[in-house]
């Protein structure tokens, strides 16, 4: 028994103090219970709350982001109705007025050489010499042929004076004397182009003969060409321009020529004379140009590009990177209002980096670069700035010595 129960006289409390203070007891618990429920709720109602808050503001943040998400931002080009970007750029070669390659006239074999690639020649300069022993019996044979048929012309020449022969006789006399002349000099002719000569003023673009080589004559056997011989001024080329662009064409043009490896080096030509009629089987204009003399970036042979300024008709012109192809067919991409609409055009002559528009497309029209396939009509844009184009590299300071 424990000192309370013994200080009760082994009573329990409740005995001494009765129900109600049991009750009283029982409903400060439910009490406290209560009020840690209520608690608990105010809590847990505050957090929902809170997470219904941070939803709401999730949603409205969502919400922006889409709408921002929805509006592109794009770069536009307007489009150019003036001639500064026609131009029509095709493939040519240059050449030289003239240009020969040189054969051999008679057979032998090269005794001498002189002049080699790159080496310059005038009218008549000696190239190379060639030993031609077959040559030099022919004219010992036509030689004697022709001595002979003089001595004979002359003997029935003083027969026939003395009536001894017929007039018949001595005029077959006269033939074979003549033809044997003929003869001796056409041999002659022939020892002669034992040297080989430059035709025209130029250099030596080729050589292809060694000491010793046999050659063959140039109307027989297998001819070789021994030199090639160009001339350094008087340069020129043909482009062929397509029958549509024909028209643009007038005498007297400048046209820029260049070098695909070398585009910023740009020599000014000139267009001198057409063809005056379209080719039937490429339905194009031959035209030439010619490229002024004193220049040395330009040699015969050469790869070039030939820029041709054309006559736009003062239709309008856009890069190529404004097209989308699909379904529908060619079409660009407007802004008007802040929003996108895809217009179809119609296109004309492609100068490569860009194109004439014929149809479809108003000048006034602020066209969309590299649009997406996917962008649509209604679609939400607002045009960015272009970006500037960057800074050429300064060379570093030299030192000074």
């Amino acid at each position: 028994m424990t000192d309370e129960r013994h200080a009760n006289r082994g009573l329990p409390t409740s005995d001494l103090h009765g129900p109600e203070h049991d009750l009283a007891k029982r409903k400060r618990i439910l009490r406290l219970a209560r009020n840690i429920l209520i608690a608990i709720a105010i809590i847990l109602l505050l957090g929902v709350i809170r997470i219904v808050i941070l939803r709401l503001m999730n949603n409205s943040t969502l919400e922006e982001r889409a709408a921002q998400n929805n509006v592109m931002n794009v770069i536009v080009v307007q489009a150019n109705g003036g001639t500064a970007d026609a131009h029509l750029t095709l493939p040519s070669t240059v050449e030289s007025y003239n240009e020969t390659l040189i054969y051999a006239r008679t057979p032998g074999y090269v005794k001498e050489w002189f002049k080699d690639i790159g080496a310059p020649v005038k009218q008549g300069d000696v190239l190379a010499i060639l030993e031609t022993p077959e040559v030099n019996k022919q004219v010992d044979e036509a030689n004697a042929a022709f001595n002979l048929a003089k001595v004979a012309f002359e003997r029935w020449t003083l027969l026939r004076k003395e009536d001894a022969v017929s007039q018949q006789e001595l005029d077959e006399k006269s033939a074979a004397y003549k033809q044997s002349r003929a003869t001796l000099q056409r041999t002659k002719e022939l020892l002669k182009f034992g040297k080989i000569v430059a035709p025209f003023d130029g250099i030596v673009s080729r050589r292809n003969v060694n000491v010793g080589d046999l050659v063959n004559p140039g109307n027989g056997g297998s001819p070789q060409a021994l030199f090639g011989v160009s001339q350094t001024k008087n340069l020129h080329l043909y482009v062929y321009v397509p029958q549509a662009r024909s028209e643009s064409i007038t005498i007297g043009q400048e046209v820029s020529v260049y070098k695909p490896e070398a585009p910023d080096k740009v020599v000014k030509g000139k267009i001198v004379r057409t063809a005056g009629a379209i080719d039937v089987a490429t339905r194009t204009l031959q035209v030439d140009i010619e490229i002024p003399d004193g220049q040395t970036f330009l040699l015969p042979g050469v790869f070039v590009q030939a820029s041709l300024p054309l006559d736009n008709q003062g239709r309008l012109i856009l890069p190529t990177n404004t097209l989308m192809f699909g379904s529908q067919g060619t079409q660009v991409a407007v802004v008007q209002n802040g929003q996108v609409l895809r217009k179809t055009v119609a296109l004309g002559i492609d100068y490569g980096r860009s194109v004439q528009i014929v149809g479809g497309l108003d000048p006034v029209d602020q066209v969309i670069v590299n649009p997406m396939d996917s962008i649509a009509n209604g679609q939400k844009v607002v045009i960015a700035a272009p970006p500037k184009p960057a800074e050429a590299a300064k060379p570093a300071p030299q030192d000074k010595k």
